[in-house]
């Protein structure tokens, strides 16, 4: 008997070390207490529990016959002692056996609760999860429709951005042409308020009609502006000169010479009788003080209809062209010699670009190559896939021209003209025939030698002065329809200007197509 409580007392002990700890063994020790529960389980467990007990009691009760025998005989029995000692190690270890059941009675319970608990717990965590994330996937429906309807609203404002700016284009052109008449109705103005001032003059010092009807044309034909002398064939006042050069140069109220081209007016530096050129510059091509940061410039262009040509003399520096549309690589040696047989690729090996005029080492980290476009288009599309360009003319120094050294690079653009030299020009600037000044009918563009008593068809000395007797009347007229023109042109670059100022501004270079000459 004794061994069997043992064996149950070290079961249950084994049974609590199981349920104590987390091992496998404890889920098949908690699944078979549960089946030991259920049914008639219970009924079994409180049997045992029970006859137990009962035993247990028995023992005590034995134990406490022998200690009242012991106190009535006062004899103590060995075999009574014995007998005592087995009930009482029997009573302690049923004790100990009902204890131990009791403790795994209590952690089974309290484990099964902790389970239940815990899945609790979990079914209430992926409620939650779920709530958060059917909430966080309403969040993204509102996104995407807030999203959708900003594209919307992007596609729209760009639609109306674009018609902004080709409206602002159009208006920009319509500008330009408008200011560049309205700046030429100015100088005709101003010219014409010149010579009625001169008229007004003359006519006050006269005394007769005779004298108040001669037009002295010669001179209000000015022969310098600034320190660039002014002679034939070009003429700075209307008029005078040749008339294929008319409106060509421009002066200003301060003294500054300017050439206009379709593409702008340039800056004149100087002009050579001798050899007939022009040295112009351009303000918005590359220079020294650039370095790599390269502005927005235009494409330098003539005129095909007036006698300008550009000068062979020219060479074009053009810095960072993408090889994707440009060829650029050197070029052989003998195209120096013979030009016509090389292609027309951009050398980067020219000697411009390894020795630039003034400054050799500006470039650092930019490309450069020459070229020669043999028109405004090439130039044009070459500047669509280069960053900047600059043109270079060698000037001629020294006496000697077959010398090595007798010309040296410079910027700038020479721009060569013909002279067209007639008899009847001749025979106008002759001394002899009294040195008249070259000019021509504003109205007809014929020839007239502008003398100081008036105008002729031939020349000067020795002929009648023909009268203009309706130059009075024609100088006002046009000065008045000129004064109404310019008003005019005034009111609607003015309208221009308030609409613009509405307009989106856009960045870009500035269009020379509509430009008036």
């Amino acid at each position: 008997m004794i061994q069997l409580l043992f064996m149950v007392i070290f079961s249950e002990m084994a049974v609590i070390m199981v349920l104590s700890f987390k091992t496998p063994f404890r889920k098949l020790v908690i699944m078979g207490l549960d089946r030991l529960k259920q049914g008639r389980g219970p009924v079994v467990v409180k049997t045992v529990a029970g006859t137990v007990f009962l035993v247990m009691m028995s023992s005590v009760y034995s134990v406490a016959e022998i200690q009242k025998r012991w106190a009535d005989d006062g004899v103590t029995n060995p075999t009574d002692q014995i007998l005592m000692a087995t009930s009482l190690l029997q009573a302690t270890l049923m004790g100990g056996t009902i204890f131990l059941a009791l403790m795994i009675d209590r952690l089974h319970h309290y484990i099964r609760e902790l389970r239940i608990r815990r899945k609790s717990m979990d079914a209430l965590k992926k409620q939650v999860d779920l709530d958060k994330v059917k909430a966080l996937e309403e969040e993204v429906t509102t996104l995407r429709g807030k999203l959708k309807q900003l594209e919307s609203d992007i596609e729209t404002k760009a639609k109306q951005i674009n018609a902004a700016e080709v409206n602002s284009v159009a208006l920009r052109k319509q500008s330009e042409g408008l200011l560049l008449e309205y700046d030429r109705l100015l100088e005709e103005n101003e010219r014409l308020r010149s010579q009625l001032k001169s008229l007004d003059w003359k006519l006050s010092r006269s005394d007769s009609k005779k004298n108040i009807l001669i037009e002295a044309q010669a001179s209000l034909c000015r022969t310098t502006c600034g320190d660039i002398p002014i002679n034939y064939p070009f003429g700075i006042d209307d008029g005078c000169g040749s008339p294929y050069y008319r409106h060509m140069l421009v002066c200003s109220d301060l003294g500054k010479l300017q050439l206009r081209t379709p593409s702008g007016r340039y800056p004149v530096r100087s002009i050579s009788y001798s050899d007939p050129h022009i040295l112009v510059t351009d303000p918005l091509m590359w220079n020294c003080q650039d370095g790599d940061n390269f502005r927005p410039t235009r494409p330098f262009s003539l005129d095909t209809s007036t006698p300008f040509t550009l000068s062979s003399q020219n060479d074009y520096l053009f810095f960072n062209c993408s090889e994707d549309y440009v060829i650029v690589e050197p070029k052989p040696i003998f195209c120096e010699r013979f030009p016509d047989r090389c292609d027309s690729s951009c050398d980067s090996a020219s000697y411009l670009c390894r020795h630039l005029p003034e400054c050799a080492s500006a470039l650092t980290a930019s490309s450069c190559c020459s070229y020669y476009p043999k028109a405004t288009e090439s130039l044009r599309l070459m500047l669509r896939y280069c960053a900047s360009y600059t043109s270079v003319y060698w000037k001629s120094v020294g006496s000697t021209t077959d010398s090595p050294y007798s010309q040296v690079p410079e910027y700038g653009i020479r721009v060569d003209f013909d002279v067209p030299v007639t008899t009847h020009c001749l025979q106008c600037q002759d001394p002899s025939k009294g040195a008249g000044t070259c000019g021509f009918d504003t109205q007809t563009h014929n020839f007239l030698c502008l003398c100081k008593e008036g105008n002729v068809t031939s020349y000067c000395k020795g002929h009648d002065i023909s009268r203009h007797k309706r130059a009075g009347v024609i100088a006002g007229t046009v000065a008045g329809v000129s004064a109404a023109g310019v008003i005019g042109i005034g009111l609607g670059v003015w309208a221009l200007k308030k609409v613009r100022a509405k307009a989106p501004v856009t960045c870009g270079v500035q269009s020379n197509e509509n430009r008036i000459f």
